[in-house]
């Protein structure tokens, strides 16, 4: 390498660490807007380390995000930060997030764990439904996004302690979601934990969900009670879901579109 590339990558450093040096606030007061959907408050550090004591997205509160500059990521070419978020036990969570210096209008997503309660989403996720109460844990290895349109997924889901509490109150257990992007379709198995070695669920579920890029989506399989003890009070759930079987489930095959999809 000549004299002019190691100038070029010292100026490059230089920059870069020049830019890190800067208070949070003012970046937050320049580059991000408060819009009802993002507003930080008591935003402390600077770009390099800093943390804001409140988060609102789509006005509802994540309590509390924390960021640290990764320099070892300079090293493959992206500029990256772990972060933190949240401060309740029901409410945490973090990973890392970067950019890539060839796609600058893409980030990923990497190592990302957190756990939330299903209330909490309420507002963030349209058509939730109500009378469903369960912990979420989720484990993402990596996520791609681009102009907040998905481009690539693989992680899981679980759904912890998912209980039903209209009509009638009903524990159903714990549940996996695996999911990922094949050929530009979001893809996903849903089942109870069963194989994992648990048994208390109340139903055996082996669900397939497909969505494309213009939001179409097929969730297909079948919803058994795990016990005969358990059919007649499932019975009214169950039909509303699928169509009945002989083992006492229902297949399941819904179509739909989802609402405000960008595709993949």
């Amino acid at each position: 390498m000549g004299v002019r590339g190691y100038v070029t990558i010292a100026f490059f450093a230089y920059f870069l660490f020049l830019l890190a040096g800067l208070p949070a606030q003012k970046v937050v007061d320049w580059g991000i807007p408060k819009t009802n959907e993002l507003s930080f408050s008591a935003v402390e550090g600077t770009v390099w380390n800093g943390h804001a004591d409140r988060l609102l997205v789509e006005k509802r509160p994540v309590e509390a995000l924390a960021w640290r500059f990764r320099p070892q990521a300079l090293l493959f070419g992206e500029i990256a930060f772990n972060f933190a978020f949240g401060k309740s036990d029901s409410w945490a969570g973090g990973g890392r997030i970067g950019w890539g210096p060839l796609h600058w209008d893409t980030f990923f997503l990497e190592g990302v764990q957190g756990r939330v309660t299903l209330d909490q989403l309420r507002g963030l996720i349209p058509d939730l439904p109500e009378g469903i109460l369960a912990r979420i844990q989720w484990q993402l290895e990596r996520v791609l996004l681009s102009q907040t349109q998905l481009v690539f997924l693989n992680g899981a889901v679980m759904l912890h302690d998912l209980t039903m509490v209209t009509p009638m109150k009903l524990f159903l257990g714990d549940f996996k979601i695996q999911a990922q992007t094949v050929d530009h379709k979001l893809m996903a198995q849903i089942q109870d934990v069963s194989f994992e070695g648990k048994n208390d669920t109340i139903l055996a579920v082996r669900l397939e969900f497909k969505m494309d890029e213009q939001g179409r989506y097929n969730l297909n399989g079948e919803i058994t009670p795990r016990d005969k003890n358990d059919e007649h009070k499932l019975s009214n759930i169950l039909k509303n879901i699928g169509k009945p079987i002989a083992n006492g489930g229902v297949r399941v095959n819904l179509n739909g579109k989802w609402p405000g999809w960008k595709g993949i």
